[in-house]
C-alpha cells in the first residue's frame, strides 16, 4: 500500500524519515526540529505511516489549525492515494443543524435526540474529501448534501476503516471530548502532535469561562427549559451564584489575568444539580427544534472545573466583557494523555530543548532529538539570514511612552524603505502595535493586527502592497500563517520584533513562570526568556519559506545584547550586525544584506 510513489526526497528527507522509521521501530519518542518549509508533514506521514501500517495501529495526527489540517488533506491525496483519513473538527461546525449559528459552542450540542444521529454515510465522506484540498469546505458540503447525513457522526464513524485521522488539539488534550471520540484507539496508535511548541498554550485551550451575562441567560433559560421538579432549587441555586460572585466579575479593571478566590463552593449535590439541569435544557432545545446556546451546561462546566485540582480562577477584561476564566496553571496536568499511545512524535519548526520538554510538558521515556538543520545542514542552503540588534530602543516598562513608540516608527520606516518586499512587524501588544502605527507615515502602506483580523485579508495585502504588516506576538499573524507569493517564495524579506514579547506579568504567568524555573532550577528571567524564545522563533519563521529567500531579522530592544538570547534563539555571533535607530539604513547599506 505504502510506496514511494514518484516521491522526489531533498538530500536531507530520507535521512530524517529512516531515522524516525527506525525510532518508533525501537520504541524512542521522536523530537523533530525542523524548519517551516522543511516537508516535516511529508516525512512524518511517511515513518509514521510505514511503521503504523506494519504494526496495525491507527496514526492520529494533531494539528492546532485547520490550515494545517488542509495541508494533511493535499499530503495524502498526493503521494498516499489508497491510505484513507478521517477528519475530526468540532462538532459545532460539523452538525448539519447548527453550523454557522452565532453564539453556538459544541458543548450546546446534544446529539442523543438528534433526527440526524443515525444518518451516517461513510461512503460520501470519503469521496467528498478525495475531491477537495480544503477540510472545512468538504464538511460545508457533507452538511448541505442531499439526502442530509450527520456529518459529524460519519466522520467519526469513518475512524474505524481509516489510516490516519487528523485532529484539532481539544480531541487529544480535553478529556470532554476525547473520551467520546478516539480515546478507545488512542492505546492503538502512533500519535503525531504538529506544532508542539504550542503545548505550552494548552492551557488556555482548555479555559472556561463565564460572565454575568451568562449566568442571567441560565436563571432564564432553567425558568423555561428545566423540569418542574427541580426549577425551583436550579433557579435558587443560579441565583445564588450570581449573587456571590458578581462583585467578583465587576471588579475586573484590565486584561491581564488577576487571580481570585470565589466565595461560593459547590457541593457534589449542587453540582449534579446543576449537571441534571444542563441534560435538562439539551433535550428541551433538541426536541424543539431551536438553534439556542445551552447556558446553564456553560455555567456548570465552569464550576466543575474550579473543583479540579490544579486548575485556577482569573478575572479579566475581554474586548468590553469582564468575566471570570478558570484553567489549569501547568500544562502537564493535561499533557498525562501523551503517555497513551503506543508511539510518540512531537514535531515543530521551533521545538524547544529535551529538558524544556521533560521539565514543563512532563513527557518522559527514551527519546531521539532530531534537529534537522545542525545534523544535516541548511534546509535552505542559497538562502541567507543577517541578524541586527537595535539598541538604542527597548519595550522595558519604564521606556515606554511618546519618544520610544516614535523611535520604533523611525525604525520601521527605515526598514521600508529598504525592503524589496513586505516589512513584518512582531510587537509586544494589540496597545503597542496601536501606539506605534500611530506614528508612522501616512504615505508607507499598513496592515495592523487587531483581534478580530482575518488572515487572508492579511496575506492579500502582503501580495498586493510592499508595505508594512504589524502583527502581535503570539497573535494569529505571528505563526501559522503563509505569506508567499505564487510560486511559495516568502514575501517578507525584513522581520522586526519590535521589543521583546514577553508574556504579560499577570498572576497567570508569574506563577507559571515561576513552577517552571523551579522545574528547570533556573533563575525566573531565564525561564521567561526560553518561554519567549519560541514566540520569537516562531515570528521568525515567516521569513523563509523556500530555496532563496533571504532575510534581515531586526532584534530592536537593547536588552537582546544580552549573549543568552543568541543561544536561544541559534544566532551565531559572528552573524550579528549591531545598530542604532539613526545608523540603521548605513549600516545596513555597508554591510552585504541588501545584495
Amino acid at each position: 500500500m505504502l510506496g514511494e510513489g514518484g516521491i522526489v526526497w531533498r538530500r536531507y528527507q530520507k535521512p530524517v524519515v529512516v531515522r524516525v522509521y527506525e525510532d518508533l521501530v525501537n520504541n524512542r519518542i521522536v523530537l523533530l526540529d525542523s524548519p517551516t518549509g522543511s516537508g516535516k508533514t511529508l516525512m512524518i506521514l511517511y515513518a509514521g505511516l510505514k511503521y503504523a501500517l506494519r504494526e496495525g495501529l491507527k496514526l492520529i495526527v494533531s494539528v492546532r489549525t485547520r490550515s494545517q489540517m488542509d495541508m494533511y488533506l493535499k499530503e495524502l491525496k498526493r503521494w498516499f492515494k489508497d491510505v484513507i483519513p478521517t477528519f475530526l473538527i468540532a462538532k459545532k461546525d460539523a452538525c448539519p443543524l447548527y453550523s454557522g449559528r452565532d453564539g453556538i459552542e459544541s458543548i450546546d450540542i446534544d446529539c442523543q435526540k438528534c433526527p440526524l444521529r443515525d444518518s451516517i454515510s461513510t461512503s460520501r465522506v470519503i469521496r467528498a474529501l478525495s475531491e477537495a484540498d480544503d477540510v472545512l469546505l468538504a464538511v460545508f458540503k457533507l452538511n448541505s448534501s442531499t439526502p442530509p447525513i450527520c456529518t459529524y457522526h460519519s466522520l467519526r464513524q469513518l475512524i474505524s476503516e481509516a489510516h490516519v485521522i487528523v485532529v484539532s488539539y481539544p480531541y487529544i488534550f480535553d478529556p470532554s471530548v476525547r473520551e467520546p471520540t478516539i480515546a478507545d484507539i488512542l492505546s492503538d496508535s502512533v500519535l503525531v502532535i504538529d506544532e508542539a511548541h504550542n503545548i505550552d498554550k494548552i492551557p488556555d485551550i482548555y479555559e472556561k469561562k463565564i460572565t454575568r451575562g451568562i449566568i442571567e441567560q441560565a436563571i432564564r433559560q432553567a425558568e423555561k427549559r428545566v423540569s418542574d421538579s427541580i426549577r425551583k432549587n436550579v433557579v435558587e441555586l443560579l441565583k445564588n451564584i450570581r449573587d456571590s460572585i458578581v462583585d467578583i466579575v465587576d471588579g475586573a479593571s484590565r486584561e491581564w489575568y488577576e487571580e481570585v478566590r470565589l466565595p461560593l463552593r459547590l457541593g457534589e449535590d449542587e453540582l449534579e444539580l446543576l449537571g441534571e439541569a444542563a441534560s435538562d435544557v439539551a433535550q428541551h432545545i433538541m426536541l424543539e427544534y431551536v438553534v439556542e446556546a445551552n447556558w446553564v451546561k456553560r455555567v456548570y462546566e465552569f464550576l466543575y472545573h474550579v473543583t479540579l485540582p490544579g486548575f485556577h480562577v482569573y478575572r479579566s477584561i475581554q474586548g468590553n466583557v469582564k468575566l471570570l476564566v478558570v484553567k489549569p496553571l501547568d500544562p502537564s496536568i493535561l499533557t498525562n494523555v501523551l503517555s497513551i499511545p503506543k508511539r510518540l512524535i512531537l514535531m515543530s519548526g521551533t521545538l524547544p530543548d529535551v529538558e524544556y520538554i521533560r521539565s514543563s510538558w512532563g513527557i518522559s521515556g527514551d527519546y531521539d532529538y532530531i534537529d534537522v538543520e545542525l545534523e544535516y545542514g541548511p534546509v535552505f542552503p542559497n538562502s541567507r539570514r543577517f541578524w541586527v540588534i537595535v539598541w538604542d530602543v527597548t519595550s522595558k516598562w519604564d521606556y515606554r511612552g511618546e519618544e520610544m513608540w516614535s523611535k520604533y516608527a523611525k525604525l520601521i520606516e527605515k526598514a521600508h524603505k529598504l525592503s524589496r518586499k513586505n516589512v513584518l512587524v512582531i510587537t509586544t501588544s494589540y496597545t503597542e502595535a496601536r501606539n506605534i502605527t500611530s506614528r508612522i507615515s501616512g504615505s508607507i502602506p499598513l496592515f495592523v493586527e487587531e483581534r478580530d483580523t482575518i488572515l487572508a485579508e492579511a496575506v492579500e495585502f502582503a501580495r498586493r502592497d510592499r508595505g508594512v504588516i504589524v502583527a502581535v506576538a503570539s497573535g494569529k499573524l505571528s505563526e501559522g500563517v503563509e505569506f508567499v507569493d505564487e510560486n511559495g517564495h516568502s514575501l517578507v524579506d525584513i522581520v522586526v520584533i519590535a521589543g521583546i514579547p514577553f508574556p504579560q506579568p499577570d498572576d497567570y504567568t508569574r506563577k507559571r513562570v515561576s513552577i517552571l524555573a523551579e522545574k528547570l532550577k533556573v533563575s525566573y528571567y531565564d525561564a521567561l526568556m526560553r518561554i519567549t524564545s519560541i514566540t520569537i522563533r516562531q515570528a521568525i519563521g515567516r521569513s523563509i519559506r523556500k530555496d532563496g529567500d533571504n532575510v534581515i531579522i531586526v532584534l530592536a530592544d537593547k536588552r537582546y545584547r544580552d549573549r543568552r538570547w543568541l543561544k536561544l534563539l541559534k544566532i551565531r555571533f559572528r552573524e550579528m550586525i549591531y545598530s542604532t535607530t539613526d545608523l540603521f539604513e548605513k549600516v545596513l547599506r555597508t554591510q552585504d544584506t541588501l545584495k
